[in-house]
């Protein structure tokens, strides 16, 4: 029985998400918003949206292609320092230091045994394996350029980098902490994202909805 409930698991988990995609897609069409991915210079991700946000504590999508007013894009975190992923894979990467040196990664560890969960991690080997396995995302990344989740046949098309724009056209993140971190790093200059939310006082400022570079697929699977 176990097992008939894990087989049909794994046969309905893409159908699920392919259909949450076109759910979705079609949601953002309604709304107006036609862009798909969006090329975006990665360094010029400086914060994320509102630290209360929901769209940063829960994977909600059921924003995506809207405009709205509020303080969602104020008091962001910068992130460079959020939860240290930045300045951990920095010291580890460029630095050449060992896990169990770098300070920070040393903080994470404490948190886990305090029971506080960063990075929703309960225990050391699942924080140790969250950043041994962000660091091998940034050595195939290096190696193989980026993909989209498309490209890489992900069972969720919809987890992409995503951004925000803020009234004063700032980029502000609101998913994939990681991979946004690991392409800083490699000083990738584009990579596409889903921009999902735009402020009212930016479209009306501007009678338009902020649009960046549209990516196409182009032959061949890699963007370096």
């Amino acid at each position: 029985m176990l097992m008939k409930s894990k087989w049909l698991k794994a046969l309905l988990r893409p159908a699920y998400h392919h259909g949450l995609c076109l759910v979705i897609t079609l949601l953002r069409y309604a709304r107006g918003d036609w862009q798909g991915l969006t090329l975006i210079d990665p360094s010029a991700v400086k914060r994320t949206v509102n630290r209360q946000d929901r769209t940063l504590k829960r994977n909600d999508m059921w924003h995506f292609g809207s405009i709205c007013g509020g303080d969602w894009d104020l008091d962001g975190i910068p992130v460079q320092e959020y939860a240290n992923i930045y300045r951990i894979l920095k010291q580890r990467i460029e630095d050449g230091l060992e896990y169990d040196e770098i300070p920070e990664f040393r903080e994470g560890l404490e948190l886990v045994r305090q029971g506080r969960k960063p990075e929703n991690c309960r225990t050391e080997s699942q924080y140790r394996e969250k950043y041994a396995s962000t660091e091998r995302l940034y050595w195939t990344i290096k190696r193989e350029g980026y993909k989209t989740q498309r490209q890489l046949k992900a069972v969720r098309p919809l987890n992409e980098i995503r951004v925000q724009v803020g009234r004063q056209g700032d980029l502000l993140l609101e998913e994939g902490i990681h991979r946004l971190v690991v392409v800083q790093l490699l000083g990738l200059k584009q990579v596409p994202v889903i921009v999902t939310r735009q402020h009212a006082e930016w479209v009306a400022r501007n009678k338009a909805r902020w649009r960046g570079e549209r990516y196409r697929p182009f032959r061949g699977t890699a963007m370096e």
